[in-house]
């Protein structure tokens, strides 16, 4: 994936984000979109992060969660999920682009139907992982 390269800083950042996590090289990513203005948008109603959790890991792998928010979301602390902290010195599209690079190492992508986000990684990768 040598043809994506963002720009220096994005990439520091996101290189330090992933020794920082110490994220294993196999991992799920999980393109999770919740928020009211997706949903308003599309006029549609969004699964609970457990119950898409449950039924995309079914293995336990690692997962990396890519959402705004996530540690809200999530009702405890588990070993096999990791996320980044969203980085204030970031724009929304400069937090996304380093969630896109977790996305592109990733040994799988699921993401929303409805997401392009998720559907470009989806074309990358060659797959059609969707959990709605």
């Amino acid at each position: 994936m040598d043809w994506i390269k963002p720009n220096k800083k994005l990439y520091h950042s996101y290189r330090n984000i992933t020794e920082k996590l110490q994220l294993p090289n196999d991992y799920l990513f999980l393109h999770y979109r919740y928020e009211y203005d997706f949903i308003r948008f599309f006029k549609i109603n969004v699964l609970p992060l457990k119950e898409i959790l449950k039924e995309i890991n079914k293995e336990k792998e690692p997962i990396y969660i890519a959402s705004t928010k996530i540690k809200e979301l999530l009702e405890k602390e588990e070993s096999n999920i990791y996320y980044k902290e969203e980085r204030k010195e970031f724009n929304f599209e400069e937090n996304a682009m380093i969630d896109f690079l977790f996305g592109l190492y990733s040994k799988k992508v699921v993401g929303h139907s409805k997401s392009s986000f998720s559907h470009v990684l989806n074309d990358i990768k060659g797959t059609n992982n969707y959990y709605s």
